[in-house]
């Protein structure tokens, strides 16, 4: 299986009204070595009051963002890579990111994989069938989840890159995906070490899953996560 890590930087936080800048996609193999990635930027060409708060977050202001190429071809773009990676590997992707499992009986949701699919949609670049076929939403994997049981103050990127010393330009997309690729890598060997609080629990195999079971449900929620990694 190859994973997909993915960071996007948008105008704001609402799925229906924002729009991506730029976003940061690297292909990892199963032992997790990067095999491939793109990086891309997006112009938005009707910029709007509202987004100047998201200038804030990642420092791109109107003036540079009008500067970037055509969105449609950028994500077109994205999606002939990703596709390219679907057809070389013969199987699925598992889509890699930062976010926190806030869905309903605790399934992993991620504001970038619904951005990214809303993206493509209303760019008329795909069938909807086509995304969730290459990138279905049972194969997200979360390093917010993994890194549940750390003895951390929050479970943001940036405390954990601080946690393990991974170097994070916050907020750069770049930056961010491959923090989240290295963090994915140092919680798989955390997760080989059987005496490190994330694996006192029974771990299930079959048809590419792992069952976290802790006794401490509260802890890790005895949660399904569709991963291969342990």
């Amino acid at each position: 299986m190859r994973y997909l890590v993915t960071d996007l930087e948008s105008t704001g936080i609402n799925i229906a009204s924002t729009e991506v800048i730029s976003g940061c996609l690297i292909v990892l193999n199963e032992e997790l070595y990067e095999i491939d990635r793109l990086s891309f930027k997006c112009r938005v060409d009707h910029w709007l009051d509202r987004y100047d708060g998201s200038i804030e977050i990642h420092g791109m202001t109107k003036k540079k963002v009008m500067k970037f190429p055509d969105k449609r071809q950028e994500l077109k773009r994205v999606f002939n890579f990703i596709s390219k990676h679907f057809i070389e590997s013969g199987e699925p992707l598992s889509f890699v990111c930062h976010a926190k499992c806030d869905g309903p009986d605790g399934a992993i949701t991620h504001y970038d994989y619904a951005l990214l699919k809303q993206e493509f949609l209303d760019q008329s670049i795909f069938d909807y069938y086509n995304f969730i076929t290459f990138c279905p939403d049972r194969l997200i994997v979360s390093t917010h989840t993994l890194s549940k049981g750390l003895d951390v103050e929050n479970r943001r990127l940036s405390t954990l890159c601080k946690y393990f010393n991974i170097e994070l330009n916050h907020h750069n997309a770049e930056s961010d995906a491959e923090a989240c690729a290295e963090l994915l890598r140092r919680l798989k060997d955390l997760n080989h070490d059987t005496s490190n609080s994330l694996t006192k629990e029974t771990i299930s195999r079959g048809d590419k899953r792992i069952v976290l079971k802790n006794s401490s449900k509260e802890d890790f929620g005895a949660r399904e996560h569709n991963l291969s990694l342990i």
